[in-house]
């Protein structure tokens, strides 16, 4: 063989095995950098956290569905000792969020209304208002100022399309206003259906923590916006005794509603 070649051929190949070597450790390296499998199964494991709130909204549309009909006494009961605490647990982005829920009565308005509180700690005052004729939904803050989201004042109107609405339209109607107001609050990341479910669970216990102490008992403006919509324990009771397919008709409504902005 030509002894040049062979000299040739050895010194490459000690360059190569050289480079080699010196690669060695930025191999390694990388490998420390590729997902292993315990890596991908810990970036899956917020799946694997199970919820432990009191109302659990997860699973499929018709699961979500049986979950929101079944909650009318868990409301009552909020209803019945304000000041309970209890909390909705979700999941959003492979994440487990919970909104703490509590009706309360205090000097913050003359009336019993709907407190919603985040993991993170804000909270959202859920009051009634007046929006030039209409009857309105505000979110305010521990002291009854209407918040602000990204310059949103969080204060909406229930403005009806027809003349002719039902006290069951109207509670459809402040359902679907409530979940895009809670859009802004909770942010675009929760899952739409979950979001229409929420709403309806807030928006009833709305209505049920003035009807369960009488509206009678209430000062003029909220009986008047009772009154209107003709909202009472029995027309509450009425959405919850609603068949599964009927409540997720209805929640695909409130998150149609949402999407069509």
């Amino acid at each position: 063989m030509n002894k040049n070649f062979t000299n040739r051929y050895s010194r490459r190949s000690f360059i190569a095995l050289l480079s080699g070597l010196f690669a060695l450790p930025l191999f390694n390296k990388c490998q420390t950098l590729l997902p292993t499998e315990t890596d991908l199964a810990d970036s899956n494991s917020q799946d694997k956290i199970q919820l432990t709130s009191d109302v659990k909204l997860e699973g499929t549309e018709k699961e979500i569905a049986d979950t929101v009909r079944n909650q009318f006494q868990f409301l009552r009961a909020l209803a019945e000792k304000r000041g309970t605490v209890k909390t909705i647990g979700y999941r959003t982005n492979n994440k487990v969020s919970e909104l703490k829920i509590s009706i309360r009565k205090d000097k913050l308005v003359n009336y019993p209304y709907v407190r919603l509180q985040k993991t993170n700690g804000e909270t959202a005052n859920l009051l009634w208002g007046i929006s030039g004729i209409y009857p309105s939904i505000k979110l305010a803050d521990n002291s009854g100022k209407t918040l602000k989201v990204n310059g949103k004042t969080m204060e909406f109107a229930l403005k009806k399309s027809t003349s002719d609405k039902t006290p069951g339209d109207w509670l459809l109607l402040g359902i679907k206003i409530l979940a895009a107001a809670l859009l802004i609050w909770l942010g675009a990341t929760i899952f739409k259906y979950v979001l229409a479910a929420i709403a309806f669970i807030a928006f009833n216990a709305m209505i049920l923590a003035v009807v369960i102490i009488g509206v009678s008992a209430l000062i003029t403006v909220i009986k008047w916006i009772f009154q209107r919509a003709g909202w009472n324990i029995d027309v509450v009771k009425s959405y919850f005794n609603k068949s599964v397919d009927e409540i997720i008709e209805l929640l695909l409504k409130v998150q149609n509603y949402v999407l069509a902005g």
